[in-house]
C-alpha cells in the first residue's frame, strides 16, 4: 500500500496516480505498524515493503516480523529444538594396535608371501629395503636355494629385519 504525499490518500501499489488529487508522488505505508517510509524497509519496525504476512502455527496470529508477537514462535528456534530432539548416534572407533618401538613398518605376512613366490630372486629383501641382499639372492638363486628356505623360517620366527634393523611384525 502507498500513500499520496500531498493529500494522504491510500493508493494500491500498482496505481500510477492518486485517486484524490491526481498526484504521482507516493510514500510507502508499512503493513505492520502503519507508519510511512521511503525505500524498501520501514524505518520504525523494519518490515519490508510488499511483505507478505506470516501466520503463526501455534496461536494463529498474523505477523510480519521474525517472531510472533503473541506467543514468541520463531521458525529458527523451533528448527533448532527439532535438531536437538533428533537421535544422536555414537560411533565407537576400533582400538588401534600399538607397535613396539623396534617394530618395522613392513608387514610380516606380506614379506612371507613375497618370500614364498619370489624368494629365489631376493624379492623379500627388496620388499624390506635391503637391496644388497636382494641382489645377492638374485644373482645366486637365493644363495643356491638354501638361503631362501632358511629365510622362510626366519620370517615365521619373527627374526627377519628390515633395512633399518627393525623386526617385522
Amino acid at each position: 500500500m502507498k500513500v499520496c504525499i500531498f493529500c494522504g490518500c491510500r493508493v494500491n501499489n500498482n496505481a500510477s496516480s492518486c485517486t484524490g488529487c491526481g498526484a504521482n508522488q507516493f510514500v510507502n505505508l508499512c503493513p505492520n505498524c502503519s507508519s510511512t517510509f521511503v525505500g524498501q524497509f520501514c524505518s520504525r519496525c523494519g518490515t519490508k515493503f510488499d511483505a507478505v504476512p506470516k501466520s503463526c502455527p501455534d496461536c494463529g496470529t498474523t505477523y510480519f516480523s521474525n517472531a510472533c508477537p503473541a506467543c514468541g514462535y520463531t521458525p529458527i528456534r523451533n528448527a533448532q529444538q527439532a535438531q536437538k530432539t533428533q537421535t544422536t548416534y555414537i560411533v565407537q572407533q576400533q582400538p588401534q594396535q600399538v607397535r613396539p618401538a623396534n617394530a618395522s613398518r613392513y608387514n610380516k605376512t606380506t614379506a612371507l608371501v613375497v618370500c614364498l613366490f619370489f624368494g629365489m630372486f631376493g624379492g623379500h629383501y627388496f620388499y624390506v629395503g635391503r637391496a644388497g641382499m636382494g641382489l645377492l639372492y638374485l644373482f645366486t638363486g637365493g644363495v643356491f636355494g638354501l638361503g631362501w628356505m632358511i629365510d622362510i623360517f626366519v620370517i615365521l620366527g619373527n627374526s627377519f629385519k628390515d633395512s633399518s634393523g627393525k623386526y617385522l611384525m
